[in-house]
């Protein structure tokens, strides 16, 4: 159990006679698992309800995104070093937020890509060093990005070809841990730029393979049962097994392992040496990301329309061993973040309710589908909107939230329908009363002159006096919008006319205040 055993092993650790227990205590290494063990007591989080809520460091209304009559963000990550936050809007444009002392907005830096934004990922810097903070981004249609945080310049192009020898965009990114490659997500393969080589280069790994890709450490045997590969996105043949689709969550762990999800619901681990398979992992519905735990026993996935984030342990795969319950109901991508400590899972949803959950505090559920039940120490409402981002500052307590989705008017659409047919009926109507009383004559003029002055234009529909008022009213109470597709990351199809324009909002919540600074200081001298 991962409460049970992680509370074991850091009483071994106080206590060098005590001895560990639990189940995943078993094949573990020993130092990665007694420095996660420590990282709890070097935690800069505490909750308590009794304490003060976060104090809001920084509130940024996104401007208005020009002609687009509905906006929403995208997520947000922070940089390495912590003192820049980058996130993106549905207007393809990468805002770079630098923040100063006390978290307040210093400059903003604007990057813009010509089409739809796949992803965006920073690419790994020590904050004790002078490197230039860079991040890469994908858009639909064109390579892969390089840009500079500091002045917004573009640094390189990664051109991923398919075997037409035309250029295909990225779903997802990922920087190696040593930010020496970037892994880029395509359908069915992922393709490895070496990130000081810009250019056509790369290397490209199918995820397809033999029948040997399913053996896993340490027993030489297939980690599910045949019934698994039933799975429509886990395809067995005599020649070729792997998992199809496109690959829409790459994430890095410990020990040369990275996993890559795709929408076709399943995810897999891989070895980094030789980028062979490890396991497959079905999965309820479409992943879109994954997150590793810090001493990499544990991998989270989030799903779309799936209101569940699944915890599996990669020593164990097959049967998820918690879920942490979310807000989440339509196709639009959901981020969620852990703790640089690892014990506290961030995450949000559609009501706009931030939650807290603690790991460590896992308990046997007593009934349900999963084995464990994980509590939520702490919850917030966020935002009157959607929160579709979360990300956990690297160094001290502060959390940054994106919020913003599309929205529908649906009784506007319905009022326009009927408005359109009662207009319609009462036009037939008024042309057949006009027929009846030898005045059609005078009408098929009018109407053949009206031909002629529109000749190649779209017909226009006339509307009686008596339904101008309701049919002005109509779609006076609607906002226009060019539409455009929302992509995987939008979470609506196509844009209407009945959109409602609402701004996002960037959020900065300061967990630090004195009396968890104070409740910190004393549970460190415990």
């Amino acid at each position: 159990a991962a409460g049970a055993a992680r509370a074991a092993t850091a009483a071994a650790t106080a206590s060098p006679t005590a001895a560990p227990t639990g189940s995943l205590a078993m094949e573990t290494d020993a130092t990665a698992v007694a420095e996660a063990a420590a990282a709890v007591y070097t935690s800069v989080w505490y909750f308590d309800p009794n304490t003060a809520p976060p104090a809001l460091a920084l509130d940024w209304t996104v401007p208005s995104f020009g002609s687009r009559s509905d906006s929403f963000l995208k997520g947000c990550q922070w940089s390495p070093c912590g003192n820049q936050l980058l996130t993106c809007g549905d207007d393809n444009v990468l805002r770079i937020k630098t923040l100063g002392d006390g978290f307040q907005a210093i400059e903003t830096k604007l990057v813009r890509e010509a089409e739809n934004v796949h992803d965006y990922a920073w690419l790994p810097a020590d904050p004790a060093t002078s490197q230039p903070q860079l991040f890469a981004s994908s858009a639909r249609d064109h390579p892969v990005h390089l840009w500079s945080a500091r002045t917004g310049e573009l640094q390189a192009t990664y051109r991923p070809y398919n075997h037409l020898d035309e250029i295909t965009s990225a779903y997802s990114l990922c920087f190696s841990p040593d930010g020496s490659e970037l892994y880029c997500g395509f359908k069915n393969c992922v393709r490895i730029f070496n990130v000081e080589r810009p250019g056509r280069t790369f290397q490209k790994n199918t995820l397809f393979g033999l029948w040997s890709c399913f053996f896993c450490f340490p027993h030489n045997k297939p980690l599910f049962p045949f019934s698994l590969f039933s799975h429509p996105s886990l395809a067995l043949s005599e020649r070729r097994t792997g998992m199809k689709g496109i690959v829409s969550a790459i994430s890095f762990g410990q020990h040369h392992m990275y996993g890559c999800g795709t929408f076709s619901c399943s995810f897999g681990l891989y070895d980094e040496r030789d980028h062979k398979a490890v396991c497959l992992q079905p999965t309820p519905t479409a992943v879109m990301q994954l997150r590793f735990s810090p001493e990499g026993h544990h991998v989270y996935c989030g799903g779309r329309t799936e209101n569940e984030i699944l915890c599996f342990d990669v020593r164990s795969m097959g049967t998820a061993l918690f879920g942490i319950a979310r807000a989440a109901t339509t196709n639009q991508r959901l981020f969620f973040d852990l703790s640089k400590c690892g014990r506290y899972l961030f995450s949000a949803g559609q009501d706009g309710v931030l939650l807290v959950h603690d790991l460590y505090a896992a308990t046997v559920a007593e009934s349900g589908r999963h084995a464990y039940t994980v509590p939520c120490v702490f919850r917030m409402q966020a935002d009157t909107d959607c929160v579709n981002g979360v990300s956990v500052h690297p160094v001290q307590a502060v959390v940054a939230a994106a919020s913003g989705q599309r929205h529908f008017d649906v009784a506007g659409c319905h009022r326009d329908r009927r408005a359109r047919a009662a207009a319609a009926a009462a036009a037939s109507q008024t042309h057949q009363s006009k027929r009846r009383h030898g005045l059609h004559g005078e009408e098929d003029e009018g109407a053949a002159a009206d031909s002629d002055s529109d000749a190649g234009g779209q017909h226009r529909l006339q509307v009686p006096p008596a339904l101008r008022d309701v049919v002005l009213s109509a779609s006076s109470g609607n906002n226009s919008s060019s539409g455009g597709e929302a992509g995987d990351e939008g979470g609506s199809a196509t844009g209407s006319s009945s959109s409602r324009a609402r701004q996002p909002h960037l959020r900065v919540w300061d967990f630090a205040t004195p009396n968890q600074q104070q409740a910190v200081t004393e549970q460190h001298q415990q």
